[in-house]
């Protein structure tokens, strides 16, 4: 995978309530250079998501008092465009 350019550099949404594995993906992404926001429940996924919407977002389907399918209906109600 090429990093992107800093100026095009796309934000990634990584939603995992795995502590240590999810700050590993997020080191991983931003050096690759994304831009990186990470949540670990869908709450505080969506608080992110409502301050700026990513363009990407990798979901874990099994959080904490919800399913990732609600996490990726919530980010699509905000903006259809999140992949």
């Amino acid at each position: 995978m090429t990093a992107p350019q800093p100026e095009l550099a796309p934000s990634i949404l990584l939603i995992d309530d795995d502590d240590v594995f999810r700050e590993r993906l997020a080191k991983a992404f931003a050096k690759r250079g994304f831009e990186v926001h990470q949540a670990g429940t869908l709450e505080a996924a969506l608080v992110l998501a409502r301050a700026e919407v990513p363009e990407l977002a990798l979901v874990d389907m099994r959080l904490p008092g919800a399913s990732g399918l609600d996490v990726v209906k919530a980010l699509h109600e905000l903006d259809p465009a999140t992949n």
